[in-house]
């Protein structure tokens, strides 16, 4: 394993791999985090690993997982990705991931319901605003507490990781 931290050196070496790993400790909640590329036929992969932990942090005056969450839409926006998604049927992989096929879903079945547990972030591209609105809608009041949704800049998100509302600051 090389230990390349400054300059283009991590870049001109990264440039003859299938993919590269950047590991950095993340101060504010003492934790390391883990991004992963990778590429893939028609694309670039990207991918998040963090301690167990992390979604439970509540550093700096944040809510119970509001770090991750604000995390994951930095992170998401700053790779240009067609989205996110983590959920509990997902919790390792970093495989290759086709956002069509959970729109598909999502469009014949809605958005899930309670309980599962999930981050889902969707490109502006991919699913309109009036579509977005009519998933988080047409659920029950209780659902809709469960599994909030919001928009950041070129993507809408549901989510499960923190119950303060940081995007209306």
């Amino acid at each position: 394993m090389l230990d390349l931290q400054r300059g283009r050196a991590p870049l001109d070496i990264s440039e003859g791999w299938d993919g590269f790993a950047v590991c950095y400790f993340a101060r504010s909640i003492k934790a390391f985090v883990y991004l992963h590329f990778w590429r893939l036929e028609e694309g670039t992969g990207v991918g998040l690993e963090i301690d167990d932990q992390v979604p439970y942090v509540e550093p700096g005056g944040m809510a119970e997982g509001e770090w991750l969450e604000r995390f994951l839409c930095a992170y998401v926006a700053a790779c240009g990705s067609s989205g996110c998604i983590n959920e509990s049927s997902r919790p390792y992989s970093l495989g290759p991931f086709d956002m069509t096929t959970v729109i598909a879903a999502w469009r014949e079945h809605g958005a899930p319901r309670e309980p599962a547990r999930g981050f889902f972030m969707f490109s502006k591209d991919l699913v309109s605003a009036d579509e977005a609105h009519s998933w988080a809608m047409n659920r029950s009041v209780g659902d809709q507490e469960w599994l909030r949704y919001f928009q950041v800049p070129g993507y809408h998100v549901f989510s499960t990781l923190s119950r303060r509302c940081w995007w209306e600051m």
